[in-house]
């Protein structure tokens, strides 16, 4: 996924829409990951590939706006949406918002009645188990007006900017690594121009 970004973010590159469709159809593709970090630890060359899949994401959903048969992008379109909208996030909703559509009609879409059929052992086996409140499935959770009002204000911020900043810059090492010395950055600075 890193090295495919380096030709997505190519701005030379005319084949990004086809690049990022391939990408997101794959079902080891963009959406394949899982935010695990696994792949920034492994990584010898400090490459962060996990920001770069990321960045795959944004512009095969947003710049591009393709709808993957994976239900990636809805899938995070969806989630976005029920945060936005109500503060916390409702698992009963995010289902078939992915199949369905990003509305509270997508309930009734055959792709989302299919995938909630399939999932109904799932949620007996969770109600039962006391994992799942029938309750807060149906209804959700809810969040207090003023912390609703504020989190609306900073989507409002942030969707509203005209323009995304997109860094392209991979970042080596680790929180706890000492800050170099004065001293050590400028004898590293003189051995590279020797």
């Amino acid at each position: 996924m890193a090295k495919a970004y380096r030709f997505v973010g190519d701005p030379r590159d005319a084949e990004h829409f086809e690049r990022l469709k391939d990408l997101s159809e794959d079902e080891h593709g963009l959406y394949d990951c899982t935010h695990c970090f696994n792949c920034i630890d492994a990584c010898p060359k400090d490459v962060a590939p996990m920001s770069q899949i990321m960045r795959l994401r944004r512009k095969a959903g947003s710049d591009h706006e393709i709808v993957d048969g994976n239900n990636g992008h809805r899938h995070e379109a969806a989630f976005v949406t029920l945060v936005r909208d109500y503060g916390l996030l409702n698992e009963a909703e995010l289902l078939p918002r992915s199949y369905g559509g990003d509305s509270w009609f997508a309930k009734f879409h055959p792709a989302a009645g299919k995938e909630l059929l399939s999932s109904i052992s799932t949620v007996v086996t969770g109600v039962v188990r006391g994992k799942i409140s029938p309750k807060i499935a149906l209804m959700g959770h809810k969040l207090g007006k003023s912390d609703l009002t504020s989190l609306k204000r900073i989507y409002g911020e942030v969707e509203g900017r005209e323009q995304r900043d997109e860094l392209n810059l991979y970042v080596a090492g680790y929180e706890d690594d000492p800050e170099p010395s004065a001293e050590t950055a400028s004898s590293a600075s003189e051995s590279e121009n020797s």
